[in-house]
């Protein structure tokens, strides 16, 4: 088993932490604020040039991005590329 109890918690918290708070939180408690800072960015820039209908897709997959890094160190996009 990859992860002990302690990990799955702290996923847990995380995936909390984005979908209830801000998307960017996993990676700033992780250590990378900046990258934290520019996933929130983006989910505001999202939010406001998307609109009220579009925008909350943006803040989510910002949220999506942003665990996904801090939990496996790849970007989304990057779990769907075929390895060569």
């Amino acid at each position: 088993m990859a992860d002990t109890n302690g990990g799955v918690l702290a996923n847990a918290v995380k995936i909390v932490g984005e979908a209830a708070f801000a998307p960017g939180l996993s990676l700033a408690v992780d250590g990378d604020v900046k990258g934290g800072a520019l996933h929130l960015g983006a989910a505001i820039a999202a939010g406001m040039l998307l609109g009220p209908v579009l925008g909350p897709i943006g803040w989510f997959a910002a949220g999506l991005d942003s665990y996904s890094q801090s939990v496996s160190g790849k970007h989304i996009h990057e779990h769907f590329k075929k390895s060569k």
